[in-house]
């Protein structure tokens, strides 16, 4: 079901190198719960979501979704589970802390929980090696709101907020609201204001109970392990996308025209039109995210043959990291070959095409404050 997202990519390196290709929450998306309804709901291809029953109606909560269509056939899902995946978030959230050695979640955890929590289902569907007929019920209601929770604290972030600042539950909400995670292209978030005070305070502060039923996997920690290294991996392919296309803006008059052909840059973002300062300070800005949790990235070529070097780096890298996602599913080493320059053309032509329209203009707008700011600090120095 993920070559629906990726068909270029050949089945057997999609299968090896899924969480590589795609994010966590991608390969969730694809999948259909007990009731047959796609995880992805509306955000899905078109002849996957023609197989789901989806109904709009006019949104009447106030703020940014007043107004706008809202698919409430997803909601019932997830009401009719909520308790379990309230209770489910908030052992995982314990778990977290207690791994992590915090008391709190700053706005750096908060992303990386909520990746972890968007994880579930694909964590169970790659763990049985994609023999899992049905996401559970309980697994789809955690799985929608905790999209919501990794898209805040990511604009949070982007937004230049600071990465170990703890926010409060109210703060996250007026994050989310001004930041527009409450919306998508053409729709908006169907999760009534009570169940979105109810999940900030239960994922921030860990207000309710973790007792009862919960459908917290028996492994939970592999499970953490899982969400822990793809998102890890997440940002990392982030920095990469950046880092490649400022390469080739520098470079590309010595460039070969061919993605992935030996001794190019693998071509990204067709539709990435930052000017070169505005993707400087965005690039700096995404490095030193991925700095602050010990991510370790080749360092910027100064040259072509530099560049073409760096490639190999950035492949060997993905290549571990992939191989760190496997040790957390329980998975023998892939016996696929390495992953080489036409995987990381693929990959990051991928992550451009992911930008949803509201991120992507979230990110010009933050691109153009963040060139701004270093323009004002240059003229002051």
């Amino acid at each position: 079901m993920l070559r629906s997202l990726l068909p270029d990519v050949p089945p057997a390196r999609l299968e090896a190198y899924a969480e590589f290709f795609a994010s966590a929450a991608d390969i969730a998306r694809v999948h259909a719960d007990e009731d047959g309804r796609a995880l992805g709901e509306r955000a899905l291809p078109r002849p996957l979501r023609e197989k789901t029953d989806v109904t709009l109606r006019r949104c009447g909560y106030p703020g940014s979704r007043h107004g706008r269509p809202m698919n409430v056939s997803g909601l019932r899902t997830v009401t009719a589970h909520w308790d379990v995946a309230v209770r489910s978030a908030i052992t995982l959230r314990r778990r977290h802390l207690e791994r992590t050695g915090i008391d709190r979640l700053p706005w750096v955890h908060v992303w990386l929980f909520g990746r972890t929590l968007t994880a579930v289902p694909a964590f169970l569907v790659r763990r049985a090696g994609g023999r899992v007929q049905a996401v559970p019920n309980e697994v789809s209601a955690l799985f929608k709101p905790a999209i919501g929770l990794y898209m805040t604290a990511e604009r949070a972030l982007l937004g230049g907020i600071d990465p170990l600042a703890v926010p409060t539950p109210s703060e996250f909400i007026a994050v989310t609201e001004d930041s527009g995670a409450f919306l998508s292209e053409d729709a908006a978030c169907s999760g009534p204001p009570h169940m979105v005070r109810e999940w900030a305070e239960a994922v921030l502060n860990g207000v309710g109970t973790d007792d009862g039923a919960e459908m917290t996997p028996a492994d939970a920690e592999r499970l953490l392990d899982y969400g822990d290294a793809i998102s890890r991996m997440e940002l990392l392919k982030v920095r990469y996308f950046l880092e490649t296309r400022i390469q080739l803006r520098r470079f590309a008059h010595s460039l070969a025209p061919v993605p992935g052909e030996p001794g190019t840059v693998p071509m990204a973002a067709k539709g990435f039109t930052l000017d070169a300062g505005e993707l400087e300070a965005f690039a700096r800005l995404v490095a030193a995210l991925s700095d602050s949790l010990g991510l370790t990235a080749p360092a910027r070529a100064a040259g072509v043959e530099e560049a073409i070097r760096a490639q190999a780096a950035w492949a060997a890298l993905f290549t571990e990291r992939q191989a760190e996602v496997d040790r957390a599913l329980g998975r023998s080493p892939t016996q696929e070959s390495p992953l080489g320059p036409a995987d990381l053309a693929r990959m990051a032509a991928y992550v451009d095409t992911t930008w949803d329209s509201a991120g992507r203009a979230a990110i010009y707008d933050l691109a153009a404050r963040l060139r701004t700011a270093d323009d004002a600090e240059t003229e002051t120095t």
